[in-house]
């Protein structure tokens, strides 16, 4: 189980359906960016680090504290970031070099969202925004990597989609989904 999206998102969609919203309006959003924070220790680089400073400016992005997915993952691939990764899934990964250090979503951590909008039966995803994925295929995951992620979750009609029953993380099968519908990302 993915504790802290269960804590924080799954908390959030069931509360709006407990309160009579219709999940199929229900709308998951998704980032193609990462937050960052330049840290005020290098050797403490972990969750809940002191930063108290927005980190530098992406090369294209240019904005204190804000990277574009293809920012982050070339840095990782080509300026020797170090990547974290949770063991247990439970949050996307962090990333850090001397006080930098930005935290996003990957392709794991997309593909565990999208599922979760299936199984909800939500009314989809959305992205902010499309110009953040890497459109250019800079990192060597292929063009829009995280979109593509989005896409094969999110694409297949309702019951083709394997190991997922949607509408079952409500405990409700399918119930009020029309049998032809797609979602829509």
């Amino acid at each position: 189980m993915n504790v802290c999206l269960y804590l924080f998102q799954n908390f959030t969609i069931h509360h709006w359906i407990n309160r009579g919203a219709d999940r199929k309006k229900l709308i998951l959003g998704m980032p193609l960016y990462g937050q960052a924070f330049t840290l005020d220790k290098a050797s403490e680089h972990g969750l809940n680090a002191p930063a108290r400073q927005k980190g530098a400016a992406g090369e294209f992005t240019r904005a204190a504290g804000f990277l574009a997915y293809y920012e982050i993952c070339h840095n990782i691939k080509q300026n020797g970031y170090t990547v974290v990764k949770d063991p247990e899934g439970r949050m996307g990964p962090y990333a850090y070099k001397d006080r930098q250090w930005v935290g996003y979503d990957d392709k794991a951590m997309i593909k565990y969202k999208s599922e979760y909008v299936r199984k909800m039966g939500l009314g989809g995803g959305m992205v902010w925004a499309l110009d953040l994925d890497d459109f250019n295929n800079r990192c060597g995951d292929g063009k829009h990597p995280l979109l593509n992620q989005i896409k094969d979750v999110l694409k297949p009609k309702i019951g083709e989609y394997p190991g997922i029953v949607d509408g079952s993380g409500l405990g409700v099968r399918n119930e009020g989904i029309q049998s032809n519908n797609r979602y829509l990302v």
